[in-house]
């Protein structure tokens, strides 16, 4: 099988959410071809979807102590690259919680990370997840999705206001003037 039959092979079982399968599917491609660094970000991704973010991180850690410094800043680069690849992915799949997730490992490889157009782009589709939610009287689950956004970047001012409104409309006034307090600042 050619790498590239075989990624396309890992895509489509990571599109059916055929997680264990890719992982065995995975092994068995890096036994195979232990110098393909791409089949490693995919093992470690499949681990970080199933939250199970110690064991990716542990996969993409042992391909790091394998190289010198020069590589490893390299591998990181494309680590980096291929996880935002899958955040943008897992956006336009509407595979929210994926994207968040991912986008968050992304600042565990590299605390200093700043990518403000893929921010953007999640906290957009979060913050019409949220208005869905809302549309739907979920305003509970709507908060759960506010306050994740609000944890990715805490000066998005629309996801202050809405939640806020959904507390209001919770009749949980404390925590709606709470809210709105936060965006006046000290």
């Amino acid at each position: 099988m050619t790498k590239q039959q075989t990624i396309k092979e890992i895509k489509l079982l990571l599109d059916r959410e055929d997680y264990e399968e890719a992982i065995t599917f995975l092994e068995n491609s890096i036994e195979e071809a232990p110098d393909e660094l791409t089949y490693y970000w995919y093992l470690g991704l499949a681990y970080l979807i199933q939250e199970n973010e110690e064991e990716a991180q542990n996969i993409w850690l042992s391909v790091f102590l394998e190289g010198s410094l020069e590589e490893i800043e390299q591998w990181t680069i494309e680590l980096i690259k291929f996880l935002e690849t899958k955040v943008e992915e897992n956006l336009s799949e509407k595979k929210l919680g994926n994207a968040k997730i991912i986008y968050e490992t992304i600042f565990v490889i590299n605390p200093d990370y700043a990518n403000s157009k893929l921010l953007n782009s999640l906290v957009e589709s979060l913050s019409y997840f949220a208005l869905e939610l809302i549309s739907e009287n979920e305003r509970e689950e709507a908060i759960k999705v506010y306050i994740n956004i609000l944890n990715l970047d805490s000066n998005y001012e629309k996801a202050w206001y809405s939640l806020s409104l959904c507390y209001y409309c919770l009749e949980q006034y404390d925590k709606a003037e709470e809210s709105i307090l936060r965006l006046e600042g000290p």
